[in-house]
Order: C-alpha cells, then structure tokens, then sequence
C-alpha cells in the first residue's frame, strides 16, 4: 500500500470513529488492520475502543417504537443509495443517520422512550438487509416494517395486524 494510499485510509478511518463506529467496522471498511484501526482511535478519542460484540439485529426490534424507529431510518438509507443494495455504502448511512437524528429532533423523540439507535445499530440493521437476513412487510393500512426472513410474520407496529410479503 502506498503511503498516500495509507494516509487516505487512516484519514477515513479517522472521519468514521469520530461518528462513533466501532473498530470492527472501521477496519472493514477501510481495509485497515485493527490494531491500526484501535490506536487511530485512542489518538482520535483520548481512550480505548469499546470491547464488545454488535447486537444482533433482532435485538434490536423488540417493541413497536424500535420497529417504527428501523422502518425510518431504513427508508431514508434506501432513498439515499437508490437501487444499490449490494454492500453497505458508508457515506451514505452516515447521510441517512444524520437525517435520521435530525428528525428524531425535529419530531420530539429524542427525550422519549423511543428507540434512538446509534450509528452502529443503525449499521446492524442495513447489513442484515444487504446480506439478505432480512425483509420488507408491508400491512393493508400502508405501514411496513423489517423482519428476519423465514420466521412468522410479525404485526404491523403501526394498526396491529398480520402483514404480507413486499
């Protein structure tokens, strides 16, 4: 790798835990190595990396305000990237979490119950869309939500009723 190649990546590295990515991702993304990654986050926040797995995206949607919360956040990162489900494209979830949050604020939601979810759930939840471990459900009174494939059709969180395949 080149040094400007190198510099370039230590700078995007850089650009995404200050976001709040984990390391993890960061290393993936940048094609870093971790310890590279981990002692570009101690210069960047003055402290170690958090240990830790990722939630699981199920996990995630276990009451109807995170199922809605998913719901937003997925469509704005869908609009963003158009057709392109293939891979996480970065630079657009950080575009969709931070439009994500402005409306959370913009509606109230961010001293609520509500489920506000950090840019690394926020994560979870479109890579389990792009590898496919998860599906749309649309209900008749026009509500979707995010489900795991292959398990039981789950209630709309908007009206409360069985929904169909999108």
């Amino acid at each position: 790798m080149s040094t400007l190649d190198k510099s370039r990546k230590t700078v995007r590295a850089a650009e995404l835990l200050e976001l709040g990515l984990r390391t993890s991702i960061v290393a993936q993304e940048t094609g870093l190595t971790a310890e590279a990654v981990r002692q570009i986050h101690r210069e960047v926040n003055k402290a170690s990396p958090k240990s830790g797995q990722l939630p699981d995206f199920e996990s995630l949607l276990k009451t109807k305000c995170a199922q809605i919360e998913a719901v937003l956040l997925f469509a704005i990162y869908s609009k963003l990237i158009q057709n392109n489900h293939n891979k996480i494209d970065l630079q657009q979830l950080q575009k969709a979490y931070c439009f994500y949050q402005e409306l959370r604020s913009e509606l109230k939601l961010t001293n609520t119950s509500w489920k506000n979810f950090t840019i690394n759930e926020a994560w979870v939840l479109i890579r389990a869309f792009v590898t496919q471990q998860v599906s749309q459900s649309w209900c008749q009174c026009g509500g979707c939500s995010l489900q795991l494939r292959d398990r039981q059709k789950i209630k709309c969180p908007f009206c409360g009723q069985k929904q169909t395949d999108a």
